[in-house]
């Protein structure tokens, strides 16, 4: 198997906590993050040390669960109270928020401020703490990153099912079929859930096994609607091959049928 050499991986860092500077400098200097209104607080319940707040949002928000953030109370004459505050979960137009103290059962207003700059702040000392040799690091995961190889066990690839996929999301497709890792990345609207939808019904035609995981339960959600829709066999949703564990985040038929 072929290494990397540390110096290139060096370099990689380098290059890579420079882009993570400059993208944490501009997330502080757009005044600290983005500001979100809530409505109609209510307390839902207390988890360990933690109290669980459900309020409404005026915005579409795609935040990772557990992000960190701060919510601001207007009080009389001016004065604001500041509380620190985790993302426990967004939902449509729903957020609930988790925090260290009881404010009682209602809060009629608030204003959110997410600062997301602080994960690629962990992200920049993790990489310097690779750099440092404080964290042991994974060869072949690496290698995988890094270093452009074919799948030792993914190579039945001449019939790949390539439906409506247009030539760049059918490229991904093969590309994910040939190789261990892919990124696949995009800006909303460019298909990338559905083209995920047709990559694991490429790997389910192949028999292989293909387990999805997200950081939100609404994002396992749409990509096993996404393969629903994909399908033609009706019988891998009714005959067990798919099953979707937990409690669904989102009402559909098809995905009734996997639970």
């Amino acid at each position: 198997m072929i290494k990397m050499d540390n110096k290139v991986l060096e370099n990689y860092i380098t290059e890579m906590s420079i882009a993570l500077e400059d993208e944490i400098k501009a997330l502080k200097e757009g005044e600290g993050g983005k500001k979100v209104n809530l409505i109609e607080g209510q307390f839902i319940y207390k988890i360990g040390e933690k109290y669980i707040y459900k309020f409404i949002i005026d915005t579409e928000l795609v935040y990772i669960e557990d992000t960190p953030a701060q919510m601001i109370i207007p009080g009389g004459k001016g004065k604001e109270d500041k509380y620190q505050v985790v993302i426990n979960n967004i939902d449509a137009n729903e957020i609930s928020l988790a925090l260290n103290e009881n404010l009682g059962n209602y809060i009629s207003e608030a204003i959110l401020i997410i600062a997301p700059y602080y994960l690629l702040e962990i992200l920049r000392d993790k990489l310097q703490e690779i750099k440092d040799n404080k964290i042991e690091i994974n060869d072949k995961l690496l290698n995988n990153l890094f270093i452009e190889h074919t799948s030792s066990i993914i190579n039945i690839i001449e019939d790949l099912e390539q439906g409506d996929l247009n030539r760049q999301q059918y490229e991904a497709l093969k590309y994910s079929m040939e190789r261990d890792i892919t990124f696949i990345w995009g800006p909303p609207g460019t298909g990338k859930t559905y083209t995920i939808g047709h990559i694991i019904y490429n790997f389910i035609k192949q028999g292989k096994k293909v387990l999805i995981a997200s950081h939100t339960n609404s994002a396992i959600d749409t990509a096993l609607i996404k393969v629903a829709d994909v399908i033609e066999d009706e019988n891998l949703l009714e005959g067990g091959k798919i099953i979707r564990i937990g409690t669904p985040h989102k009402e559909n038929s098809k995905l009734k049928k996997m639970l």
